[in-house]
């Protein structure tokens, strides 16, 4: 396994293929509930935009807010919403990555890319 790091502090382990894989299965750290406009799963990423949080969907975005987990260690919810999903922003979580820039090696750094919330 190879380990990289998501350029808002997300630490992942990867094993990389040219489609999008599932980096990890672990989670740590603290997700904040935040509802955000598109159809998410476990492991998208999310970037912050004017018209609110959605699956970031274009390469090297400045903006990356987090990734969505479905199994936080600590998860803490601001509304009662039954759309906020589970959002960490630093710890260790599962991220979907995909090799479409060659192979992810140690110490590189994940951002995103231009495939809806998966990181390259």
């Amino acid at each position: 396994m190879k380990r990289a790091a998501l350029s808002i502090l997300i630490v992942i382990t990867s094993l990389l293929y040219s489609t999008p894989a599932y980096a990890q299965n672990l989670s740590s750290g603290t997700a904040t509930g935040i509802t955000v406009n598109d159809k998410v799963q476990n492991g998208d990423i999310i970037t912050s935009t004017t018209n609110g949080y959605k699956r970031a969907s274009s390469p090297y975005d400045p903006q990356l807010f987090g990734v969505v987990t479905n199994n936080p260690a600590l998860y803490v919810r601001n509304t009662t919403s039954p759309h906020d999903v589970p959002v960490i922003s630093l710890g260790d979580t599962m991220v979907r990555v995909s090799s479409i820039n060659g192979n992810i090696k140690f110490g590189d750094f994940i951002t995103s890319s231009p495939i809806l919330g998966v990181g390259k």
